[in-house]
């Protein structure tokens, strides 16, 4: 890729305020370049997109993915959705010079960032024409989204890819492996505890279940079968404590094609 344009980074209190990267606030503003260049890369090399494809990104935030794509996707278009505005006015502000990127406010309600909206993520229609999109992605939103909400945003992102088209999206799949290591991960009590079972997966506080949730992965193939979308591939993430068939970097990677 070449050079990325510096002036796409946002402030750094903007970052942590909005949930991203904030593990170290010292580092928030390198991550969000380093997470966002390899990613991406990881997405090119693996020849899922395209210079010349119609992407969407689910949950944009401050286009930590959009930004080291603005100098590839040359004859392409790039669509960010996601429910914080504060982020989305951000990226069109930053992003205004830039015609072939838009970023989209999906005003439905968040516990984190939207409280005040009346439309349930479970309800919400994309704002996009069916099969408008060669390829789509989401990092950290299914590791948030109750089974009713996931399985919305998945008929959603099956409605508008083209046929033949392709997804990737984060999760933390409760495969055998992992439900074998729950014991071990509850009684750590790291973020990734998950002791609470609910509809279609396991959460780690039931008074606020979009805080954490994984989901079983049978539920999960279920639901891409029904909106007519094949699993090709999933790489497992080492969030569980699993130590061998780790292919991803930290949750689970999902990718699937519109048939």
């Amino acid at each position: 890729m070449e050079e990325l344009k510096l002036d796409l980074i946002p402030p750094q209190d903007l970052i942590v305020g909005n949930g991203i990267g904030i593990a170290d606030y010292q580092k928030v503003v390198s991550d969000f370049d380093r997470i966002g260049r390899g990613i991406t890369t990881n997405m090119i090399n693996m020849d899922l997109i395209k210079s010349n494809h119609t992407v969407l990104d689910v949950g944009c935030g401050l286009g930590r993915l959009a930004r080291p794509l603005v100098n590839y996707l040359k004859e392409g278009e790039y669509f960010g959705l996601d429910t914080t505005k504060s982020s989305i006015d951000w990226c069109n502000t930053a992003y205004k010079d830039i015609s072939n990127f838009s970023f989209v406010f999906a005003d439905l309600f968040s516990n984190y960032y939207n409280v005040g909206a009346k439309t349930k993520a479970s309800d919400y229609v994309f704002p996009f024409e069916d099969k408008t999109f060669d390829y789509i992605w989401s990092t950290s939103l299914f590791t948030h989204l109750v089974f009713d909400d996931f399985e919305n945003y998945i008929k959603q992102m099956s409605r508008v890819m083209k046929p033949g088209a392709k997804m990737w999206n984060t999760y933390l799949v409760l495969d055998d492996i992992a439900l074998g290591l729950l014991d071990e991960l509850n009684a750590k009590n790291t973020r990734h505890k998950l002791p609470f079972k609910v509809k279609g997966g396991m959460v780690r506080d039931l008074a606020n279940p979009e805080a954490q949730i994984a989901l079983y992965e049978n539920k999960i193939r279920e639901v891409h079968d029904k909106y007519d979308l094949d699993i090709l591939d999933v790489r497992y993430g080492p969030w569980s404590g699993r130590t061998e068939n780790i292919r991803a970097g930290g949750q689970d990677v999902i990718i699937a094609q519109k048939r």
